[in-house]
C-alpha cells in the first residue's frame, strides 16, 4: 500500500469505494458540520465540505517539540488528511454552526449523552517562534473556554464515546493497514521533528498544521491497534486508579469502578483483586449502603479513606426526610470501625446536631486509630447555636474528645460546626488546623487554642472561618507574644470582629507565608485590619479577598493602597463581592501614598509605582463587569496585561444575559469559565510550585 501524497497540508487517498475523512479546526473552535465533529473555518482554500474528525495536539508535546513555552496555542487552521472512513468511523452531531453560541463548560456527564456543546479552544500568542508572527484573529472570540488542555480532553472523549463497541477482533488485513498508517504518520512525525534551518513565516502555519494532524490520526489509531491483554497486571492497575481517582464526585468514582469491572473477565479479575483500588470509598447512598460496604469489604486490610454521612439524594433535594438518623449513623459506624486500625482518613459530614454528637460520642469510645492522618467532622445545618434543654447537657457541654486521644499521626483537623476537647493529646504536630462556625461558648480559650499552635510549630495551613480562640470584644485579651509559625504557608481568615481580626494577626508571626485569605468582613470599615498586616507578608503569591470592604474614604483607601504595596510579589489575585471603590484603588499610583501625610498631588519624579506589579492571574465572581472590565484595561494600559482572567461558572451564568458589559468582557482574551468548585490550572500550578497546595 502506498501512502498518500503530500500537496500543500492535504493529503488525498485514492480509491473509488473509499469515502476520505478530513481532519480540521479553526480559530473559533470546534464548528459541527454534517457527520463531522469541527471544522477548519479558518482558510477557506484549505477546506472542502467533507467529512472529517478533529485534529488535536496536546500544547506540552508541541512545545517540547519547538522548544518553546507554550502556556496557550490555537492553531491558525490544522491540515488536511483523507484517512478511509472505514478504518475511522466519523463522529456525527445534530448541532448546527448557526447554534454554536454561549458555550458551555463540558462536563462527563453531558458528554455521555451526545447531547454536549462544543466549546472553542484558547486564542494564540502573538509568536510561537522568535521572529515568526502569527496573524491575529480576523474575529475576536467571544466565548469563554477551558484552558486547551481541558478542551482537548473533553473533545477525545465526545468523539470516542460516539465510537461503536467493539464486536469483535478486527481481521487480520484490517489491522495490517492500520499500522500502515500509524508507521506513515509516525514518519511525518520524524521529519517535522529533523527539521533545520529558519523556517519560512509563510510555511510556518503549514507546518504546525501537519505535526498536529499527524499526531491526532497516529493517536486515535494506537487507540484502535493497542494490546491491552499484553500490558503487565502492576501497568494496568496503575491505568485503572488514575481513571477512578481522577474523577471529581463520589457518583462518578463508584461508577469508574463499577464499568471497570463490567468490560471483560480479564479486567474484572484484576480490578477485583486490587485493594487499593477499592481503598477510598464515598458513602454517597442511603441505608443499607451496600455497594459501599461492599467496596470496604473489597479493600481488604488496605489502608483505608473513607467519607461518610448525608446522602447524595439529601444532597440535592433537601428533602428532611433523607436525613440520616442517629440509629442510622450509629449502625454504619459500628462496621466502619471494626476497621479503625486500618483508615488514615476519615471525613463525616451530617445534617444535625443530634447526630453530630452521637458521632463524637462513638468516636470517643474508640481506644486508638494508629495510622489516622486526616479527620474532618462537618454539621451542614442549623442552627449556629444549640438552644434548649439539650444545650445544658453534658454532651454540649463537655466537648468530645477524638479516639481517646490516641492518634498519634493526626496531621490535618478539619471542626465545621461541631466542637472537640482541645486539651487533648490528639491535637500536636498538626500541618492543618481548619476550624469553621464554632460559638464562643464552644471554642477554645485564648490559652487553649495558642497551645495547640505551640505544639504544632509545624504548621503550614492554618484556616479560621468564624471559628478560633473564644473572644469577646467588649473583654479584649491583653496583647500576647507572637508565635513564630516558621513552616506556614497558607493563612486564611474570615467572619471575624475587626478586633478579634487584628488581634489574631498580630500574635502570629509567619515569614514565609504565601498564601493569604480575607472574606466575609463587611460589616464595617476593616482597613485597619489591613494596617495592621501591612509589612507583615511580603511574600504573597496567592490573595484573596472575598466580602471585604473598607469605606469610601481617604484614610481608608490609604490603608488599602500601602497594604497592597508591600505585597510586590503576588502572582495571582481572587477577588469575590467587593465594592466598586475597593477594586478601583488597585488601580491607584503608589506615589500619592508613600509619605506620611497625605500629598495634594503625585510626585512626578520618577517612576509610577504600580500596585501588584507582579500580577498574572485574575479569578473573580459576584463582581461588576464593568469593575472587571476598567481593571484589565488598566493592566494592559501599564504593560502588565494579565494573562489569564478566570471567571466562576454559576456567576457567569446567572449575569451573563441581564449585564451589559458583558459582551464587553466576553471579548477580552484570554478569558475562561471555571466549573463549580473547581480551582484553576494556574491556581493549582502556584500551589504545586510555591508548596502551598492543600
Amino acid at each position: 500500500m502506498v501512502l498518500p501524497r503530500c500537496h500543500e497540508s492535504r493529503l488525498w487517498m485514492g480509491g473509488k469505494d473509499k469515502q476520505p475523512a478530513l481532519v480540521g479546526l479553526g480559530p473559533r473552535g470546534l464548528v459541527p458540520l454534517q457527520n463531522v465533529l469541527s471544522d477548519a473555518v479558518c482558510h477557506s482554500d484549505l477546506v472542502n465540505p467533507w467529512p472529517y474528525q478533529s485534529c488535536l495536539l496536546y500544547l506540552e508535546r508541541l512545545g517540547a517539540i519547538l522548544n518553546t513555552r507554550l502556556p496557550f496555542l490555537h492553531f491558525q487552521a490544522l491540515g488536511l488528511v483523507a484517512i478511509p472512513s472505514h478504518l475511522l468511523p466519523p463522529m456525527t452531531t445534530e448541532a448546527s454552526v448557526h447554534n454554536v453560541t454561549n458555550l458551555e463548560p463540558t462536563e462527563l456527564k453531558t458528554l455521555l449523552t451526545g447531547h454536549a456543546p462544543l466549546a472553542s479552544a484558547p486564542p494564540p500568542p502573538n509568536s510561537i517562534l522568535p521572529g515568526v508572527l502569527i496573524p491575529a484573529q480576523p474575529i475576536p472570540r467571544t466565548t469563554p473556554t477551558q484552558t486547551y488542555q481541558q478542551w482537548e480532553e473533553n473533545t477525545v472523549r465526545l468523539y470516542l464515546s460516539h465510537q461503536p463497541e467493539p464486536s469483535g477482533y478486527d481481521s487480520h488485513e484490517t489491522v495490517e493497514e492500520l499500522m500502515t498508517w500509524a508507521a506513515g504518520y509516525k514518519l511525518r512525525i520524524a521529519k517535522i521533528y529533523n527539521l533545520t534551518g529558519p523556517v519560512n513565516a509563510s510555511l510556518w502555519g503549514r507546518l504546525v498544521d501537519a505535526l498536529a494532524e499527524a499526531k491526532w490520526k497516529r493517536m486515535v489509531i494506537l487507540f484502535r491497534l493497542f494490546e491491552w491483554h499484553r500490558l503487565p497486571t502492576e501497568i494496568m492497575l496503575n491505568i485503572f486508579r488514575h481513571v477512578v481517582w481522577s474523577t471529581n464526585s463520589a457518583t462518578q468514582c463508584n461508577l469508574a469502578l463499577l464499568r471497570l469491572t463490567w468490560v471483560c473477565r480479564t479486567w474484572r479479575e484484576v480490578v477485583l483483586s486490587d485493594q487499593i483500588l477499592w481503598s477510598t470509598i464515598w458513602f454517597a447512598e442511603s441505608m443499607p449502603w451496600s455497594r459501599s460496604l461492599a467496596f470496604l469489604e473489597r479493600a481488604g486490610t488496605t489502608p483505608l479513606q473513607l467519607r461518610i454521612g448525608e446522602s447524595s439524594r439529601f444532597l440535592n433535594t433537601r428533602d428532611p426526610k433523607l436525613v440520616i438518623t442517629i440509629d442510622q449513623m450509629l449502625w454504619l459506624l459500628d462496621r466502619i470501625l471494626v476497621k479503625i486500625d486500618q483508615i488514615f482518613m476519615l471525613i463525616i459530614s451530617v445534617e444535625e446536631w443530634s447526630v453530630a454528637l452521637a458521632v463524637l460520642d462513638r468516636l470517643r469510645t474508640v481506644h486508638r486509630a494508629p495510622l489516622l492522618t486526616r479527620f474532618e467532622i462537618h454539621r451542614l445545618g442549623r442552627p449556629y447555636v444549640l438552644h434548649g434543654e439539650k444545650s445544658q447537657s453534658f454532651e454540649t457541654t463537655k466537648a468530645s474528645s477524638l479516639f481517646s486521644g490516641q492518634a498519634p499521626l493526626l496531621k490535618r483537623v478539619c471542626c465545621n460546626g461541631v466542637h472537640l476537647d482541645w486539651d487533648t493529646p490528639s491535637f500536636s504536630n498538626l500541618i492543618h488546623l481548619d476550624l469553621r462556625r464554632l460559638p464562643a461558648q464552644y471554642s477554645p480559650s485564648i490559652e487553649q487554642f495558642y497551645h495547640v499552635l505551640e505544639e504544632s510549630l509545624g504548621l503550614k495551613a492554618l484556616l479560621l472561618d468564624g471559628g478560633g480562640p473564644a473572644w469577646d470584644d467588649a473583654s479584649p485579651c491583653p496583647d500576647r507574644t507572637p508565635i513564630l509559625l516558621s513552616n506556614l504557608v497558607t493563612l486564611s481568615l474570615g467572619s471575624f470582629s475587626l478586633p478579634f481580626a487584628i488581634f489574631l494577626v498580630q500574635s502570629i508571626e509567619a515569614p514565609g507565608l504565601r498564601d493569604l485569605t480575607l472574606m466575609e468582613m463587611n460589616v464595617t470599615d476593616y482597613s485597619p485590619l489591613l494596617q495592621a498586616l501591612t509589612g507583615r507578608f511580603p511574600h504573597v503569591i496567592t490573595l484573596t479577598l472575598f466580602e471585604f470592604t473598607t469605606t469610601f474614604a481617604r484614610h481608608s483607601e490609604r490603608k488599602l493602597v500601602r497594604w497592597l504595596m508591600s505585597m510586590p510579589h503576588v502572582q495571582y489575585l481572587r477577588i469575590g463581592g467587593l465594592r466598586s471603590h475597593v477594586l478601583r484603588a488597585f488601580s491607584l499610583d503608589g506615589r500619592l501614598y508613600v509619605p506620611d501625610i497625605f500629598p495634594n498631588q503625585a510626585d512626578t519624579q520618577g517612576q509610577p509605582i504600580f500596585l501588584l506589579p507582579a500580577l498574572r492571574f485574575l479569578e473573580y465572581q459576584m463582581m461588576e463587569a464593568s469593575d472587571i472590565v476598567s481593571y484589565s484595561r488598566f493592566r494592559t494600559a501599564i504593560h502588565t496585561p494579565l494573562e489569564m482572567t478566570y471567571v466562576n461558572w454559576k456567576w457567569y451564568t446567572q449575569v451573563n444575559t441581564v449585564d451589559p458589559q458583558f459582551p464587553v468582557l466576553r471579548t477580552m482574551r484570554p478569558f475562561t469559565i471555571l466549573p463549580p468548585n473547581a480551582w484553576s490550572p494556574d491556581a493549582i500550578r502556584l500551589a504545586n510550585e510555591y508548596g502551598f497546595a492543600n
